[in-house]
């Protein structure tokens, strides 16, 4: 979460992934899902990783 939000101790060496701002965007959009609608999305990003 340190390198997502950017709060957190200061780390010299830490790399931040490349997608991590629109990792937390998807993350912050996400918050306002049902639960079922969650489900749904993490079935269907497990079909996508399978194919």
């Amino acid at each position: 979460m340190v390198a997502l939000s950017g709060v957190g101790p200061v780390v010299e060496d830490a790399h931040v992934h490349p997608a991590s701002v629109e990792i937390a965007a998807l993350a912050w959009k996400a918050r306002r899902l049902t639960s079922e609608q969650l489900s749904e999305v993490v079935a269907a990003a497990r079909t996508m990783q399978r194919d």
